[in-house]
């Protein structure tokens, strides 16, 4: 692990400008959530270990015309335009 404090006595803006930090944290391999959790360890948006939010994969594959995926074996309740 390595530990970056930051020297100016200040937040810096970090990943982006979206989170302001006293400094940083790299760790080795990925942290537990209850790790990230315990202390109170905000992940930064681009670092790869970290999964995206439901929403956010959602979006990206509306942007890139896809349906949500579904459950396998998970019927319609409804009819489409092409049975009415």
């Amino acid at each position: 692990m390595e530990v970056v404090n930051y020297e100016d006595d200040r937040r810096r803006p970090v990943a982006g400008g979206k989170i302001h930090a006293w400094g940083e944290a790299i760790y080795k391999k990925p942290l537990t959530g209850k790790q990230v959790r315990d202390y109170e360890l905000t992940p930064a948006p681009d670092n790869p270990d970290r999964k995206r939010s439901i929403t956010a994969r959602l979006k990206e594959g509306a942007a890139k015309g896809q349906e949500p995926p579904k459950e396998p074996g998970q019927k319609r309740n409804h009819k489409t335009h092409e049975d009415r």
